[in-house]
C-alpha cells in the first residue's frame, strides 16, 4: 500500500479512541459488550483485513466473520478471502481462554507468465485453535492464538507449476500453522 500517511493516521485514531472511555462503554460490564471489531493492523504490512464478531450467551460464545485482500504486484498475484469462526470462552465474559474452530475460503488469481490466461483457484482453510483474550475497561482487546490449519486446494498453472512464496513454501495444500494475534475493540 503506497499511502502510508492514511495508515499512520488510521492507527493514531485507533490508539487515541481506544484510550478514552465513552459513557456508553465505561458503564457497561464486559458481559454487556456484545460486538467486536478488529483493528486492521495488517495495513502496516500492505494488506487490508476486517473482521466483526458477535458475543452471545453472557460472553461464552463468539461468532466472527472476516475478510481480507492480499496482492503481490511483482508476482502478479491477488488473493481475496474470508472466514467465519466460532469461539467458546472457558469462563465467559468474552475474555480469558478460548477454543475455536472455523472455515476460511480464498479466491486466488495468479497471472503466471507462461499462461495465456491467469490461473485461478479457490482454496478452503478449515482451522482450529486455542488462545487467550485480555480485555481492558475501555474495550480494547488483545487475543493471541495458535493451532492447526489445513489448506484444501492449490494454486497450480496448467504446466504443473505451483505458486511459490518468497520463503520457499508453495501453495499446494496441506498442513499450515494458524498463529496470530487479534487487536480489537469490544463494544
Amino acid at each position: 500500500m503506497n499511502n502510508k500517511f492514511l495508515i499512520v493516521l488510521f492507527l493514531m485514531l485507533n490508539i487515541a479512541f481506544s484510550q478514552t472511555s465513552t459513557p456508553d462503554t465505561s458503564q457497561m460490564s464486559i458481559s454487556e459488550r456484545t460486538r467486536i471489531i478488529d483493528i486492521p493492523y495488517p495495513l502496516l504490512f500492505g494488506f487490508p483485513v476486517f473482521s466483526f464478531g458477535i458475543i452471545q450467551n453472557s460472553g461464552k460464545n463468539e461468532l466472527q466473520f472476516g475478510a481480507y485482500f492480499y496482492g503481490e504486484e511483482k508476482e502478479n498475484y491477488n488473493e481475496f478471502g474470508g472466514w467465519s469462526t466460532y469461539r467458546i470462552y472457558k469462563n465467559g465474559d468474552g475474555k480469558g481462554t478460548f477454543y475455536g474452530i472455523g472455515l476460511g475460503a480464498s479466491f486466488n488469481v495468479w497471472d503466471y507468465e507462461g499462461q495465456s490466461e491467469p490461473v485461478t483457484a479457490i482454496l478452503l482453510l478449515p482451522h482450529a485453535y486455542i488462545g487467550y483474550r485480555w480485555v481492558w475497561d475501555n474495550g480494547f482487546t488483545i487475543a493471541p492464538f495458535i493451532g492447526p490449519s489445513w489448506e484444501i486446494g492449490k494454486v497450480e498453472a496448467s504446466d504443473g507449476t505451483i505458486k511459490e512464496w518468497s520463503d520457499g513454501s508453495k501453495s499446494d495444500g496441506g498442513f499450515e500453522p494458524a498463529l496470530g494475534i487479534s487487536l480489537a475493540y469490544m463494544f
